[in-house]
């Protein structure tokens, strides 16, 4: 074991996917935010090497979950490593109104996706919706339709002979 001193956490939440990383991360759905966390003591980088345990606690909007459909469970945070996306445990920890907060473990950091992995795929539920949803669609529409030629009909700009 080593004893840090003058230890200073850096968080950017990034604006998307960093340009190194060729591959967004497998079996996502979603990606809700990436970030790029680093660890530096006396100001020097400290490698993963120099690390036991890490947990870190992040949290993601309600209404994001809702409006994507998204299950608590789904949510994990995937951790950028050797050019790859590893998954790594990730637990509810508490819920309010406006936030549903998180807890993972690490063994370093670098770059993490919060991301929804396998599990209820809210893709899946489109899908199967999809041609239901058409025939409604399009039902409404030739209603509308039906509706504007009986209008101009009555008022005499339709002639039918």
């Amino acid at each position: 074991t080593v004893d840090l001193t003058n230890v200073k956490i850096t968080v950017v939440k990034l604006s998307g996917k960093p340009e190194y990383i060729a591959e967004d991360p497998t079996k996502v759905v979603t990606i809700y935010a990436y970030l790029e966390i680093e660890i530096t003591a006396d100001d020097k980088y400290v490698a993963d090497d120099d690390i036991e345990s890490l947990k870190i606690r992040f949290k993601v909007e309600q209404t994001w979950m809702k409006e994507n459909n998204i299950d608590n469970e789904t949510i994990v945070l995937m951790k950028y490593h050797n050019n790859e996306w590893q998954k790594l445990p990730t637990t509810v920890i508490f819920e309010d109104a406006v936030y549903v907060y998180f807890e993972s473990e690490t063994t370093g950091f670098s770059t993490f996706a919060i991301a929804v992995g396998e599990g209820k795929e809210p893709t899946e539920e489109l899908e199967t919706l999809g041609l239901p949803l058409l025939i409604i669609i399009g039902a409404i529409i030739a209603v509308i339709i039906i509706i504007i030629i009986i209008i101009l009909y009555k008022k005499g700009y339709i002639n039918i002979r």
